[in-house]
């Protein structure tokens, strides 16, 4: 009623009046992500460097393929005579096997490889040394990047979807202020 309305502080008369405004919503909400977007892409994008330092690294590497060469070696080796002799490769989930299968002695492949590795070339243990990023890389998590990904990716869905209603209804103001915000994320 006008007798409530009149009780209203000119900050509540304001909001009132800014319910009424069609699009609001949708434009404030445009407007905090633009305003957000930076310090939501910044670990991110600090996140992706490190992975891809870290896989730079792994290609880059000397030792890795020879001590991948040595398991090949060995795995071989330990299946001479079986369906499973003289394969050209091994999966990656195969590694987990070094450290698991063990000889009657208690030791573990690994442990032999490790062995070997110290008397034919020892320099092949200094591995973590190609691996500068190895701490780093460690303690991303893939699922924490891709929500970070997704709600960024959301964000600007919403943006595109607000802009597109703003063109629609003529507001080219709205328009001139996120496009070449729109086209630089």
């Amino acid at each position: 009623t006008s007798e409530h309305f009149k009780m209203l502080s000119n900050a509540e008369t304001m909001v009132y009046y800014l319910g009424d405004i069609d699009g609001l919503k949708e434009a404030a909400e445009s407007m905090l992500f633009v305003k957000s977007f930076d310090e939501q892409y910044k670990p991110l994008d600090k996140s992706l460097n490190i992975l891809m330092s870290a896989s730079k690294e792994v290609l880059d590497s000397d030792r890795l393929p020879k001590i991948l060469q040595y398991v090949l070696m060995c795995a071989n080796h330990l299946n001479a005579g079986q369906r499973n002799a003289n394969v050209n490769g091994i999966k990656l989930s195969g590694l987990k096997k070094l450290s698991s299968t063990k000889s009657r002695k208690g030791h573990t492949i690994l442990h032999f490889m490790i062995d070997r590795l110290f008397t034919k070339d020892p320099g092949l243990l200094d591995l973590g040394e190609d691996f500068p990023s190895l701490k780093q890389v460690c303690v991303l998590s893939s699922i924490v990047m891709k929500n970070d990904r997704t709600e960024l990716e959301n964000g600007l869905a919403k943006l595109t979807k607000t802009m597109e209603e703003a063109a629609m209804n003529g507001d080219d103001l709205f328009m001139e202020k996120f496009t070449d915000f729109k086209d630089r994320a």
